[in-house]
């Protein structure tokens, strides 16, 4: 079934496409701002291919959005933060659920 995360991601594949053909600098911003705020709403439903929009954005030079996508998508992984307590401390990961949670940030 096309679920609506599905329709947003869509929404910003085309959002991405228009920038990369687009010389307007305010409508390039515009478009890059508002595309990743809709990556962000879907941040966490595995069916959308981030990785393929951080390399967009990475590919147009928006690093900033490059990198608050990745954390948006890292909390949206690991919304209880299980895997940041260790990774602070430095210490071992040897429970099987922070691995888990490491995994998937």
């Amino acid at each position: 079934m096309f679920r609506s995360e599905d329709a947003i991601g869509s929404k910003v594949a085309e959002m991405l496409a228009k920038v990369k053909n687009t010389s307007d600098q305010h409508e390039r911003e515009t478009l890059l701002k508002e595309s990743l705020n809709l990556c962000e709403q879907i941040c966490g439903h595995g069916r959308v291919n981030f990785r393929k929009f951080c390399q967009d954005y990475a590919e147009l030079g928006y690093p900033a959005g490059f990198v608050r996508l990745c954390v948006t998508a890292a909390k949206a992984a690991d919304p209880d933060q299980v895997a940041v307590a260790p990774l602070k401390s430095g210490a071992q990961i040897t429970d099987p659920a922070v691995e888990h949670a490491f995994q998937s940030r």
